[in-house]
């Protein structure tokens, strides 16, 4: 059976990955890049759905994320330094997780719906 990780980092390419696994069928994993607010809802909506064609929903810290750990007020050097290390803090735990969802799902095809994201490309190249 063919497995599909589908990469989301919209409330429309979640719905578009959607209609797609259940039109391939096969077995199906969504990765949610938390890149806007409703992420975290969106999930428990879809993790509730009677039809959701996902076997698993990971979600990744994104810039939704981002604006949590290092608040937007602040301004300087500090504040600017602050940001850039809480983005590696995020990219590097995003990396982490997708590494081990592909040792532990092996996905055959990977759907993007953005290919510029840096964690699209990291599970493209895994």
């Amino acid at each position: 059976m063919e497995r599909n990780l589908f990469m989301a980092n919209t409330p429309l390419v979640v719905l578009e990955s959607a209609a797609a696994a259940r039109r391939t069928g096969g077995r199906a994993q969504l990765v949610l890049l938390e890149d806007f607010d409703l992420a975290v809802r969106l999930e428990k909506l879809l993790r509730r759905w009677r039809d959701n064609p996902f076997e698993d929903i990971v979600r990744l810290p994104g810039r939704h994320e981002e604006h949590r750990r290092v608040p937007g007020a602040q301004r300087g050097v500090g504040a600017l330094a602050r940001r850039l290390q809480a983005k590696r803090d995020i990219r590097r735990e995003a990396m982490a997780l997708l590494r081990a969802l592909d040792e532990r799902f092996e996905p055959e095809l990977v759907w993007v719906g953005n290919d510029k994201k840096v964690e699209t490309q990291y599970a493209l190249h895994l």
